[in-house]
């Protein structure tokens, strides 16, 4: 866990720093253990690196389905 209780925004804000993160499963993870329920994440980017973030999240994705069938 990071430096923030479970569910404590309301809002979580990425604003051109998203493709700077570190692992985009884990992260996301970690965004959605410290937003509350009914909290709201935003993502500004520029569509070209926002494309590039959500194909490399798929692949790491996938990666993780192939290993759990492999299991």
């Amino acid at each position: 866990h990071g430096k923030f209780d479970n569910n404590k925004f309301d809002l979580i804000t990425a604003v051109e720093t998203i493709y700077f993160w570190p692992g985009p499963l884990q992260s996301f993870q970690e965004v959605y253990r410290v937003l509350k329920e009914d909290g709201k994440f935003l993502i500004i980017n520029e569509l070209i690196i926002l494309s590039l973030l959500l194909v490399l999240l798929e692949q790491e994705l996938h990666l993780i389905r192939m290993s759990l069938i492999t299991l």
